[in-house]
């Protein structure tokens, strides 16, 4: 099992000390180089998960490739606005919080042999994987204190949106052979349901927006 599925985002992002040397980085955000192993490393893990899912070799697919290529840059340079936004904001976390977070992956391995191993596969030591898991747990209390101000009530949810939700979720019942409760009964359920989906909605698109800001304000170089 590769621990990068356990974490929020697939990759180390080193900081540097001093100017950046060109040579040894993707690209530069705030003076701080993205190096060019981990965009390597997270290019790879991005062809492995497309053969793996798909079934396709995208080394063989050059449009494939350039549109991974283009994610996985994007990814990182995003990665690294946000870890910056998040140190800005005076937002931290402590190291017992991050200790949890690394033994509760631990337990899900036989061993620490195996933990090892793991790691290993991923191009991690257990350093690496502290710094990734306390950038995760920045980037996630940043995104907490945007998303927490989101309020939906219910009496905002249109009684035809409701109507409309309960038809289709009754057309997929019947289409697998069962029944679902009435309208009123499922009432609530609904209501609960497009809360949570409009929530998510815009929690996205505010975390897109912060994303887009962070960029146009920011000084970034790729090479």
């Amino acid at each position: 099992m590769a621990l990068t599925v356990l974490v929020m985002a697939a990759t180390l992002l080193a900081g540097c000390s001093g100017e950046p040397e060109q040579d040894n980085y993707i690209a530069i955000v705030n003076g701080e180089g993205i190096p060019e192993e981990d965009y390597q490393a997270q290019l790879t893990q991005f062809i492995q998960m497309v053969q793996l899912q798909y079934g396709v070799d995208a080394e063989e697919d050059e449009d494939l490739m350039a549109e991974l290529e283009e994610i996985t840059l994007q990814n990182l340079i995003n990665r690294t606005l946000l870890v910056q936004e998040s140190e800005s904001q005076g937002l931290d976390v402590s190291e017992a919080e991050v200790e949890e977070n690394i033994e509760e992956i631990k337990s899900r391995y036989e061993d620490d042999e195996q933990f090892n191993e793991a790691l290993a596969a991923d191009g991690l030591d257990i350093e690496g994987l502290t710094d990734m898991i306390k950038e995760d747990m920045l980037i996630e209390s940043l995104i907490n204190e945007i998303t927490s101000k989101l309020s939906i009530p219910e009496d905002d949810i249109p009684e035809e949106e409701i109507e409309q939700y309960y038809e289709q979720q009754k057309l997929m019942a019947e289409a697998q052979g069962y029944q679902i409760p009435s309208l009123e009964e499922s009432r609530q359920q609904i209501i609960s349901s497009i809360i949570e989906q409009t929530k998510q909605a815009e929690e996205q698109q505010a975390i897109e927006e912060l994303i887009a800001d962070l960029t146009e304000k920011s000084d970034i170089e790729i090479f």
